[in-house]
């Protein structure tokens, strides 16, 4: 565990998620990877949307 209280391990939190929402948060994981990078990619809106969507939808 992190100094934060944060576990290392965040593979748990990931688990048995429903395929369209696994979908929509590996594509905003690999968003934010491009914005980590100094990149601001076109479709950070419309991903950011769809990961919400597919929360609301649960």
């Amino acid at each position: 565990m992190k100094e934060t209280g944060k576990p290392i391990d965040k593979t748990y939190l990931e688990l048995d998620l429903p395929v369209p929402l696994r979908y929509s948060l590996e594509k905003m994981k690999d968003t934010l990877k491009e914005i980590e990078k100094g990149n601001m990619p076109n479709d950070f809106d419309s991903n950011f949307c769809e990961l919400q969507s597919d929360i609301i939808e649960l």
